[in-house]
């Protein structure tokens, strides 16, 4: 397994915030092998706001696991990650909650060239709001739909796990939030880039382009060269690996404004941290399934 970017730290690794809340959320670990390292220029593009659900940090943002989360509410805002360089392959996995009344936002982009100056989109990731789904888009702007119309429905956190092979153009996209027991998967070909050997060189994140009225919130980016990189836990508020009062009681306190929950307290997955993840919770133990190992997908 490599983790391939201080991406990974910013956003996956944000639940180290959760140690200690006295830490403000900030982008400033973004910009791994951009001009100026980390955190230095490039590392975000527009405006990025990174915040806790109570306003810390600078700013409120809904956040999928720790205290923290980025969110982006005008086109071209986006934290950045140079680190990639010629890959044979790329595996990612983010979290996305979109929440749109128009447009059809692109929140991921994989392209080479450099931030300094763009090159060509290897591949893409968007919302289509009125068909209420996801697509992935390649370099020749060839939109592809993942999953029926619905599948994704708008103001809900999602999962979404991409893992891209250069030798053969292949994409393989999975999806699953809202709640969902079950993801939505699709392959595509023909996501080639556009020089033999060349490959992705870098990474947006946040709202790339694409006309819409609303904001994304994005939360634990990680990238690797091998290997699928599991979904997070959710309802998992205490970080103790099992769904049960324990994780009752941490979202309870959050509810109550009394301390943030550590993990991932959002277990309906609907951008809010209330009573509907406390029963959410309890509805996931009294099905047997709160062991987060034996049932990973849940």
């Amino acid at each position: 397994m490599i983790r391939k970017s201080h991406m990974s730290i910013a956003l996956a690794g944000l639940a180290l915030f959760a140690s200690s809340q006295a830490f403000a959320c900030s982008t400033s670990l973004w910009g791994a092998g951009l001009t100026g390292g980390a955190g230095g220029a490039n590392a975000t593009t527009g405006t990025v706001v990174a915040g806790q659900p109570n306003g810390g940090g600078g700013g409120t943002s809904a956040r999928y696991s720790g205290v923290c989360g980025l969110r982006v509410a005008a086109i071209g805002g986006t934290v950045n990650d140079g680190s990639p360089s010629a890959e044979g392959t790329l595996i990612s996995r983010f979290y996305a909650h979109v929440n749109f009344s128009t447009g059809t936002p692109v929140i991921y982009r994989v392209s080479e060239g450099s931030i300094e100056t763009p090159g060509i989109s290897v591949y893409s990731i968007q919302y289509n709001r009125t068909d209420q789904r996801f697509e992935a888009v390649n370099q020749f702007g060839t939109v592809s739909p993942i999953g029926a119309v619905g599948s994704a429905v708008n103001n809900r956190f999602y999962h979404v796990h991409t893992s891209w092979t250069r030798a053969t153009g292949a994409l393989d996209v999975s999806v699953q939030g809202a709640a969902a027991t079950s993801a939505t998967t699709a392959s595509f070909t023909g996501f080639s880039s556009s020089g033999g050997a060349a490959g992705p060189d870098f990474v947006r994140l946040g709202w790339v382009a694409g006309a819409a009225t609303g904001t994304v919130q994005v939360d634990a980016y990680e990238s690797r060269r091998s290997t699928a990189i599991p979904r997070l836990c959710r309802g998992n508020a205490n970080v103790d690996t099992v769904r049960n009062s324990g994780d009752q009681i941490a979202i309870r306190n959050e509810t109550l404004a009394i301390s943030l929950a550590a993990g991932n307290p959002d277990c309906n997955e609907d951008g809010a941290v209330n009573s509907g993840d406390s029963i959410c919770v309890r509805n996931i133990f009294l099905a047997g399934q709160g062991d987060c190992a034996a049932f990973p997908n849940i």
